[in-house]
């Protein structure tokens, strides 16, 4: 049928509101066999992100749509992280917000058995040449996670590290690619709030019984050198033991690992040791840890760099509040760099006068955690006046 229905509400008479309806046959929703009909909303159409925004701009037009829209993205993003965790959210006068299973069928079966159960939570390795599968044994999946799965060098086992459903508890664990079997835990972290393992081990290039594992275990992502040992350890079915040492320390944060210098014996790294809002090139010694800053100039936010396979020679690219875009191939061990690309500066290029820029820190209401702030100035400021003012302030993933 083709009967339209139109609701006559207060906010359809605002001109806000049309929601039409049709008339639908259907079976009986009791299963009598019979067919009846019932009514169904009409889709208009899907508003993307940006029309909703705008369309907020007729409730709150005192209010920037990027506001809207930052405050917008922060409701998601809690929504999501609560949701993650296991919360309904009752936003009341909006929806409840939790939840749910979809599947393909319209009536999935009941599992008939134990293989049926879970089969997206195994680890698998398959034989390219027999196309065999070898699942790893690691028992009852159940509210556990499997996750930054490695290689050995040799290919025989294969690494990665169990997490528990409360995310609390870690563990890094080896099993035989050619049997399943597990060979042995070789680390354990536990800690009372969250355990967050966000990368795999990587061996180095130079020694097959060392490999690179990040943790925040002091409270700050940083590099650990972990050694194998063939003597066992407190688990009787373990056959590898490990001696974990930190490589790096400090309040500040091991960003990526970019490679390794297997002459110098060391590992090419991003962190933000010297500001939090600076991201830098670091090479650190596994002999004595000692840290060189590979980068140039040691400014700036050093995001799209690059290393040599070798680990001799780097590719940097970086930015500055002053340098528009700079790439410049270093080697890193005589510290001699051409220059590739150094970007024109379009703002005195067209001409235009330039704010100045300054960046600084200050402490926290708690007195011990710092604050970083980057402040623009007008042109032509004048310390004596006074100038209205406004306020930037970073969020995880939006700004207001």
């Amino acid at each position: 049928m083709a009967v339209a229905i139109r609701s006559d509400n207060n906010l359809y008479k605002k001109g806000i509101v049309m929601t039409k309806y049709k008339l639908q046959e259907m079976p009986d929703v009791h299963n009598t066999g019979k067919r009846r009909v019932y009514l169904k909303i009409v889709t208009n159409r899907t508003l993307s992100r940006k029309e909703f925004i705008k369309r907020m701009q007729g409730y709150h037009r005192g209010i920037s749509e990027s506001t809207t829209e930052a405050v917008l993205l922060d409701v998601a993003d809690m929504l999501v992280e609560m949701l993650s965790m296991g919360y309904n959210v009752n936003l009341e006068g909006i929806g409840t917000f939790s939840l749910s299973l979809g599947f393909e069928d319209d009536k999935p079966t009941e599992m008939q058995s134990a293989d049926d159960k879970m089969t997206y939570r195994k680890v698998g390795v398959k034989d390219m040449k027999t196309g065999k599968t070898v699942y790893l044994k690691a028992g009852d999946p159940t509210d556990r996670y499997f996750t930054n799965l490695a290689w050995a060098p040799d290919g025989k086992k294969v690494y990665m590290f169990e997490l528990n459903r409360d995310q609390n508890d870690c563990r890094l664990t080896a099993y035989d690619a050619e049997t399943g079997e597990k060979t042995g835990e070789l680390y354990r972290e536990v800690d009372e709030k969250y355990v967050e393992p966000l990368n795999p081990i990587v061996f180095l290039p130079w020694d097959k019984s060392q490999f690179i594992m990040q943790s925040r275990q002091d409270g700050y992502n940083h590099l650990y050198l972990c050694t194998l040992g063939m003597h066992g350890s407190r688990m009787a079915s373990n056959t590898e033991s490990l001696e974990v040492e930190q490589l790096t320390e400090g309040k500040w944060e091991v960003l990526s690992v970019l490679g390794f210098n297997s002459k110098t014996k060391s590992i090419i790294y991003k962190s933000n040791e010297a500001s939090p809002i600076q991201q830098n090139v670091y090479s650190v010694s596994v002999a004595n840890k000692k840290r060189t800053r590979i980068d140039e100039g040691g400014k700036g936010w050093h995001e799209g760099s690059t290393i040599s396979a070798s680990g001799r020679y780097l590719l940097d690219n970086y930015q500055e509040p002053t340098v528009p875009r700079r790439i410049v191939a270093i080697d890193t061990q005589t510290g001699k760099s051409h220059c590739i690309l150094n970007a024109k500066d379009p703002w005195k290029e067209k001409g235009y006068n330039i704010p100045e820029y300054s960046c600084g820190k200050l402490k926290a209401a708690d007195g011990t955690t710092d604050l970083y702030w980057r402040m623009v100035k007008p042109v032509d400021f004048d310390p004596n006046k006074k100038y209205p003012t406004v306020v930037y302030v970073q969020t995880r993933n939006s700004s207001f």
